[in-house]
């Protein structure tokens, strides 16, 4: 039997056998037809984010955006919403902690959009409007935005409803040059 780590024994991530299993939540949906869907939300309150982060008197309210494409999920973006200070660290992936001042996010909650943030994932205008646009009434103080790369109107996009952006990648694409490099090489 292959080895598994604490975390994973933890969490219940493998099974007996060492393999992966899929996340229970996402069986479900599969299981309740979501299988053609093109567009989900599936919001829930995380009391605290686990143990890791610590309990805190406000729920934060998180929201998922997925996309389903031949019973595979692919998540867009994370909408994280109340988030506090303490919180706002454990959830920005530690790749982007240096780009970050922490004494700029003291003052009080934040609300956090997290993309795909490998360094080689490029994060388009539309993608960024779908998620500015699903937040109703904006009354976080802090506004903060992270993805692998920001094309350039996603980035005003993101300056205009007035989140800061951390990236690892400066490489000024356009959604154009974006979308014909990638039609071009699939």
């Amino acid at each position: 039997m292959p080895r598994r780590s604490k975390s994973c024994e933890k969490h219940g991530r493998r099974n007996s056998e060492g393999t992966r299993q899929s996340n229970p939540m996402i069986k479900k949906l599969l299981h309740q037809g979501l299988t053609l869907t093109s567009r989900s939300f599936i919001v829930s309150s995380v009391n605290g984010l686990g143990t890791s982060f610590g309990a805190h008197r406000r729920k934060v309210r998180l929201a998922v955006h997925m996309t389903v494409r031949q019973k595979s999920i692919i998540v867009k973006f994370k909408v994280y919403r109340h988030v506090p200070p303490q919180t706002l660290r454990g959830l920005i992936p530690k790749r982007y902690h240096p780009q970050v001042n922490w004494a700029d996010f003291e003052s009080g909650e934040s609300v956090l959009l997290l993309f795909a943030h490998d360094r080689k994932d490029v994060v388009l205008s539309s993608v960024v409007r779908r998620a500015i646009d699903s937040l109703m009434d904006l009354d976080e103080q802090s506004r903060v935005a992270v993805a692998g790369c920001f094309t350039a109107e996603a980035t005003i996009a993101l300056a205009e409803g007035g989140f800061r952006s951390f990236t690892l990648s400066d490489f000024p694409w356009t959604d154009d040059n974006y979308k014909r490099i990638r039609k071009t090489t699939a």
